[in-house]
């Protein structure tokens, strides 16, 4: 018998990540908000967390716009190769994978963790 991977939709592959971050902060006791649309969102913000948005150079400009929204900013990228932009110092490197695997190359498996203070 042969088992497929189901076929996932947008909607799924988004929903998945932020259930997951929701689950992540109640098992640390912690509490956060999650908003679809950074544009609309106009209330403080302590921390902003961006994870993936890298992906295309065009997107560099948000990290502006994050400093911009929150006095502390965490990114996480596996693309920009060269990134030097400053406020934003380099702080740790971790291996990770995808799932549902998406046989991505070996070395977007490296993820980059940038601060903004």
């Amino acid at each position: 018998m042969t088992i497929s991977n189901p076929i996932l939709s947008p909607a799924t592959l988004i929903l998945m990540p932020l259930l997951s971050c929701q689950q992540n902060a109640e098992l640390n006791g912690t509490q956060f908000r999650f908003h679809h649309n950074l544009f609309e969102f106009e209330e403080p913000l302590d921390l902003l967390i961006a994870a993936d948005v890298l992906y295309d150079r065009e997107n560099l400009s948000l990290l502006e716009i994050f400093r911009q929204k929150a006095p502390e900013v965490l990114v996480a990228d596996s693309r920009v190769k060269d990134f030097d932009f400053p406020p934003y110092q380099a702080i740790d490197r971790h291996e990770s994978f995808t799932v549902p695997d998406l046989d991505e190359f070996d070395e977007f498996r490296w993820v980059n963790l940038y601060h903004c203070q």
